[in-house]
């Protein structure tokens, strides 16, 4: 898995299907040794399904490995997948939840933005005197940020 590869099967969206995902934890490399070890240099594949399968869950790469033991890497891709598909579900859910409501994601996305520019700009504003330069900004003073952050909880 790999997010700095072109091609869109060489990483796991968080929109990929259960089935999207199964398939390309199937086709990610690793090598030709079948048992599931943790040595990132000499068998790095295998090391980075350990890794996403440990930040999955919690357990340790060694925890993994020794309840792993017993599967060879093709049936650990599956297992992967699968610990991957119920962590990343609930945010999936969301995802495409808030993908049928554009709308609703376009004003979430304003009032966070309008929040973050509340919270910027005096800091900008700030850099911007001591450097001597126009921020082109009308100068924000604290009580009035905080009034408007009230205003928007």
């Amino acid at each position: 898995m790999s997010k700095s590869e072109l091609d869109p099967k060489s990483r796991i969206s968080l929109i990929d299907s259960p089935d999207e995902i199964i398939e390309k934890m199937r086709k990610a490399i690793t090598d030709f040794t079948s048992s599931v070890t943790y040595d990132i240099e000499n068998r790095p594949g295998v090391s980075n399904l350990i890794e996403i399968h440990s930040l999955c869950t919690g357990q340790t790469t060694d925890e993994i490995v020794e309840s792993m033991i017993h599967l060879d890497t093709g049936k650990y891709k599956i297992v992967v997948a699968e610990v991957l598909i119920e962590f990343l579900r609930p945010i999936r859910s969301k995802l495409l939840e808030y993908l049928q409501s554009p709308e609703e994601l376009i004003q979430i996305l304003t009032k966070g933005g309008e929040k973050a520019k509340l919270i910027s700009n005096p800091v900008w504003e700030s850099v911007c005197y001591k450097m001597g330069i126009s921020p082109r900004r009308q100068w924000y003073s604290l009580p009035r940020v905080e009034r408007k952050l009230k205003e928007m909880s």
